[in-house]
Parts: C-alpha cells; structure tokens; sequence
C-alpha cells in the first residue's frame, strides 16, 4: 500500500511543477524569467525526489505514516502531493478513457514525409541540432500532413469545400536547414488551399530574416495568406521591421483587425489575436456587415498564437479557431501522453480538435521548435476541407 501510495505522491509532487511550468510559459513574463523559473523548477523536481530518498534513508522504511511524522511540514508537503497526484490521475483517466473526438470530424487522415530523403543537404545543422538528432525516436525531421474535414454547422452552402492550410510555430532558428521548410511550401503548394493561415512564432534568431521571403514568400493561396505573431517573435527586437518583411513577401496581418474576403459570394472575415505577447486583439469590435446587423451569411476565422483565447474567441462568435503555441508538449510518453504544455490549460488543448457550442477550435503541434527535439509527436501541416453537410 505505502508503494502505492508513494507513486501518486511522485506523480502529484511531479504534476505541481508542471502546472507552475505551463502556468509560467503562457505569460507575457520576459523571457529572462522564464528561463530562470525553468531552472528553478527543475531544482524544485530534484530537491522532492532527493528529500523523499533522505527521509527514507534517515527513517529506515518508506512507510508514508513514519516519514510524515517527523514535522508538520512534512505531512503538509505528503497531503499536498497526494491529492495533486490524484486529482491529475484522475483528469488523466477522464482525458483517456471519456472524451471524444468531437463529431465536427468528419474525415481525418495522415501521411509521413521524412525530408532527409528529400534533401541534399543535411537537415540538422550545428553540433547541438546534431546531437540532438541521435536521441532515438526524434521525429524534428518529419512532415505530418493532417488532412481533415471539418464540418461547421453554419458554414455557407457557397463555402462548401473550402480549403484551408494552417501553419503555426516555424521557430527559424538555423538549427534545422532551410531545405526542410521549403519542402514544406512544396506540400502547401500542391494542396492549392483557397487560404493559408499562419498562427505565430514564425522567427526566433535574426540571422535567419534572410529566409522570411525564401519561405513565406513562396506560399502560395487563392484568397490570401493571413498571420499572427506568436512570442519567439519577440526576439526580433526591431519588430516594424519584421512585419515589414512578413508584408513584403505577400503576408497579410490580422492581428486586432478583421481582414475581409469574398469567396463564391460570401464573406469570408479572418481576425486575429496576439495577446498576451503583442496588443491589438483586446480593441477589436465584433464583426458585422454594412447595415450593422449580423450576417449568417458569413464565415468568421480567428488566428490565435495560444489556445487560451479560446473563451475569447467564443464571445466574438467565430466559426473556426486555430491555433499553436503549445507544439503537442513536443515529448509525448508512451500511454501517459504529454505532461507539459505553455498554457494556463495546462496540457488539455495541448493539440487536436476541440468544440465549444458551434466554434471549431484546432491546436497545431507545429513545425518546429526552440530544440530539435519531437517524441511521440511529429510536426504538423494542416490540410482542411470544410463542409456544412451531414
């Protein structure tokens, strides 16, 4: 029983920090301190561990009654763990086992690509990316091309089969080689989507600006090519500057604005939302048409770097979200899944597909990320066809 016992006080004591990581990482903090929380963190996971190792070997047992029995303390810490370790085994089991996909997934299908077989140069560049490479099981050099079909209660009969691409979380750092990102373009391109969305964190190191029109200039769309910042954006210090390349390669940005496009007829109206990291979103006005009523005769498109403007999303009325920010925890365990993700969620919209009433929310795992390093959890292109039929 004390073995039991144990575990869910090591899973609660390991879920305390994890929740105070996620909680940290969807701040607007500088990223000096999260830096530093992430060390303090990693101390405080280590220092529980080597405390419960010293009480064992100081009390002779691993009984729970004897090591809570020495302070006060000790039993506030005990009691803590165990009912943060069950309450997380508990949302574990529920995530599991009870939710479902939600029924707006009409079809869904996945393909594979491993740029190395594509690419002449190779695809990990620098001794860091390289070592990192050699962790068995890294997928950094994939391409997993989501094909979906969502069907959106309301969406207009004239917007049936519509295409959109979604893209999030490029990360250009240089560690992964330019090669890779455009045989990503080539995939984009040869789905000829009526509309590329991009969801942030598109450039972390500003050698890599050079590669902005290389890349998203060479995107291509029917209807426009939107995007959001995210906050590895904010490494760019000179951010006009960013924007101004963004724009010059054909990008159009939405944040705290509404971009209007007319498809087959109808209007098709795409905000966007950087908050916390950039303002804007928090002035925007709800969507209408000329005579200032509402429309049912429109689609209404919200890019959000984070899922945690879900709720906000909602209150706006928007058919669709989408979303990244969070890279599917980027390392996902076998059965248990992801246990980090940079959101006050925590890892609930760590990626996947998510309804609230009749908005479609989707949360990309992206396509990069500060480290070359994916387990479990392959970079993401979307590929969506939406529909309004049964």
């Amino acid at each position: 029983m004390d073995f039991v016992l144990w575990v869910v006080i090591s899973v609660g004591h390991l879920a305390i920090w994890c929740v105070i990581f996620n909680r940290i990482h969807a701040t607007s903090f500088p990223r000096r301190i999260r830096k530093l929380a992430e060390k303090i963190i990693v101390l405080g996971v280590l220092a529980g561990f080597a405390w419960f190792v010293g009480m064992v070997i100081s009390n002779g047992t691993i009984s729970v009654e004897a090591i809570g029995s020495r302070s006060p303390l000790s039993r506030v810490v005990l009691i803590l763990c165990t009912a943060a370790g069950i309450s997380f085994i508990l949302r574990w089991l529920y995530r599991k086992f009870l939710v479902q996909p939600p029924d707006a997934i009409v079809s869904h299908s996945t393909e594979i690509i491993d740029v190395r077989k594509f690419n002449e140069d190779p695809i990990y560049v620098g001794s860091f990316a390289r070592a990192l490479q050699r962790i068995p099981g890294n997928q950094s050099h994939l391409i997993s091309i989501e094909r979906m079909t969502f069907k959106l209660e309301r969406l207009p009969k004239e917007l049936e089969g519509l295409k959109v691409c979604h893209l999030s979380d490029f990360h250009l750092t240089g560690h992964l080689d330019i090669g890779y990102y455009k045989k990503i373009v080539q995939q984009v391109n040869e789905f000829g989507a009526d509309l590329v969305l991009i969801t942030g964190d598109l450039i972390d190191e500003y050698h890599c600006l050079e590669w902005i029109e290389p890349i998203f200039g060479a995107l291509r769309a029917k209807h426009g090519i939107m995007y959001v910042l995210g906050n590895h954006d904010l490494r760019i210090k000179d951010e006009p500057l960013l924007r101004r390349m963004l724009s010059d390669s054909g990008l159009i940005e939405v944040n705290g604005r509404w971009i209007v496009r007319e498809i087959s007829g109808v209007e098709v109206a795409i905000a966007g939302n950087e908050l916390p990291w950039f303002g804007g979103a928090e002035n925007l006005k709800p969507f209408t048409n000329p005579d200032d009523e509402a429309s049912t005769n429109q689609l209404k498109i919200l890019l959000s770097h984070s899922p945690d403007q879900f709720e906000w999303a909602h209150q706006f009325d928007f058919d669709l979200m989408l979303a990244g920010h969070t890279h599917g925890g980027q390392v996902q365990f076998p059965v248990i899944g992801p246990i980090v993700a940079p959101s006050v969620h925590g890892i609930k919209y760590a990626s996947g597909t998510f309804m609230m009433n009749e908005m479609l929310m989707h949360v990309s795992r992206g396509i990069s990320g500060d480290e070359c390093i994916r387990i479990n959890c392959p970079p993401e292109v979307g590929f969506f066809t939406l529909t309004g039929r049964e």
